[in-house]
């Protein structure tokens, strides 16, 4: 009787308010409902995210199926400007066709409608949709692989806009010489909006992992020369202008880029250290010569120093916005997870402020862009399973009557230790909608409640066995507590 007084004392102490309040909504996503798949289950991850003209938002990501064959397809989810979903389509997913899609990228078009670049295997398929999502052509292009053939391999692909009206295919591939070496190439396929190709060109010994267009009408890419740090600039017909490595900081790669203000670059990478890597965005000049400011101190407030800077991007209002993860430690279990983040940046290469969203399970942050309401959105994975979405205002708090849990919430667990169910109660709240969320001693989910009734949610036993599970409790879709429940 002592033990049970004294686990149900620490139960109350540990439940707590969250204090991951930056969202203004965050959605955890599923791809779309495939017929001849209804006999299998998927995962869904997050890879790019676009806004509409109607304030709603687009993510593309691949919806993987657990099958004999691959069966990853390119997907779109569109939500509205509060994250709910609207429609989702699934591409080349017809009868269930065999398909190893591994890379997307999306751009809105200025008519609404949308251009989505998919790499499957070493084919390069552009699928341009409507604003609903309704296929309006597809086209694919030969890369530069499967024009040499041999063991070339195409990694990755991103589509960019160009200051023409008109759009740039960026792939990344390498040849497999034998380990460890391997032959980079980049290949740059022009197109006009129709999907026509202008001119396609490839750079040897040049691994870009991103692109822009640049205000001079020609190019920048980032990623690495022979696993150097580099930036490559090209001109307004993709000729090279110049190729610029930095040596001095063990950097292995830039993963993103964007033109500065100034016509400089400010690149997101990870400085490599002794206990792993930190994420960190940095600041070259206009000719690609010189790091002019870092930020090695890019997600210290967060609680782990070990992760990844994913994307950058420029914030019109006179920012950097950047997303990855931080690895850090799990608030009850002690394992390591991977949190999203989002970190907002000033001119001078000051972090001002820094988020994350979800501690209790592993989500990762991949692309982070601004809103038309000087907030963010940003598109990731969650539990390497759903595609995730997290809105944010400008200054990454919480907005109005979203902002949950900023004061402590009044909530009783009973019984706890409990055998058949267990009710969570939380007085004075009126949400729309709660949600419990079970997670055994792995981090890994095994059970959900939901109520409509405002105060409180009754979870079942169900399938639970005995011992100590731990939860979270949602109310609109943002954490409101944690906590610990006994199983008898």
């Amino acid at each position: 009787m002592l033990l049970i007084n004294i686990l149900i004392a620490f139960i109350a102490i540990t439940i707590i308010p969250s204090q991951m309040q930056a969202q203004e909504w965050t959605r955890q996503l599923d791809g779309a409902n495939i017929p001849a798949l209804q006999w299998t289950t998927s995962v869904f991850d997050g890879r790019d995210v676009q806004q509409t003209s109607d304030s709603g938002y687009v993510m593309t990501g691949i919806q993987s199926f657990a099958t004999g064959a691959p069966r990853d397809y390119p997907t779109l989810v569109k939500v509205d400007k509060d994250g709910t979903t609207l429609w989702t389509k699934s591409y080349y997913s017809d009868s269930a066709n065999v398909a190893g899609f591994k890379s997307l990228s999306l751009v809105a078009q200025p008519n609404d409608d949308l251009l989505l670049a998919a790499l499957n295997g070493n084919t390069i398929h552009l699928i341009q949709t409507n604003p609903l999502g309704d296929t309006l052509w597809t086209k694919t292009y030969p890369s530069y692989c499967t024009q040499v053939g041999g063991p070339c391999i195409v990694d990755q692909l991103k589509l960019r806009a160009t200051k023409d009206g008109n759009y740039i295919l960026i792939i990344a591939c390498h040849t497999v010489l034998g380990a460890p070496i391997d032959w980079y190439h980049t290949q740059l396929i022009k197109i006009d909006p129709a999907g026509s190709i202008l001119w396609d060109k490839t750079y040897q010994d040049v691994w870009a992992e991103d692109g822009q267009a640049t205000f001079d009408g020609g190019y920048v890419l980032a990623g690495h020369n022979d696993n150097v740090p580099m930036l490559y600039k090209l001109d307004v017909n993709g000729d090279s202008t110049w190729l610029k490595t930095h040596l001095g900081m063990p950097i292995s790669s830039l993963h993103s880029v964007v033109q500065t203000p100034d016509s400089a670059y400010v690149a997101s990478m990870e400085l490599n250290g002794f206990i792993g890597s930190t994420p960190m965005i940095a600041k070259i000049d206009a000719l690609g010569d010189t790091m002019l400011w870092t930020t090695p101190n890019l997600g210290s407030t967060l609680g782990g120093v070990i992760g990844a800077g994913n994307h950058v991007t420029y914030d019109p209002n006179g920012y950097y916005v950047v997303t990855g993860y931080i690895h850090k430690s799990h608030p009850f279990l002690g394992i390591m997870l991977n949190n999203a983040f989002i970190g907002k940046v000033d001119l001078a290469g000051n972090v001002l402020s820094e988020q994350i969203f979800d501690e209790f399970q592993d989500n990762k942050g991949m692309v982070v862009r601004p809103t038309n309401d000087n907030g963010y959105i940003m598109v990731g994975d969650y539990m390497n399973s759903q595609g995730y979405l997290v809105k944010v205002d400008s200054g990454l708090t919480v907005l109005n009557v979203t902002q949950l849990g900023n004061k402590a919430v009044d909530l009783t667990v009973f019984p706890n230790p409990f055998r058949d169910q267990t009710t969570l109660m939380v007085k004075g709240a009126n949400y729309q909608r709660l949600e419990v969320q079970v997670f055994d001693g792995l981090g890994r989910q095994v059970h959900q409640a939901f109520s409509s009734d405002g105060e409180k949610v009754i979870v079942p036993r169900k399938h639970l066995q005995a011992g100590v599970y731990f939860f979270t409790l949602i109310g609109e879709g943002a954490v409101v507590a944690s906590g610990k429940l006994l199983v008898e």
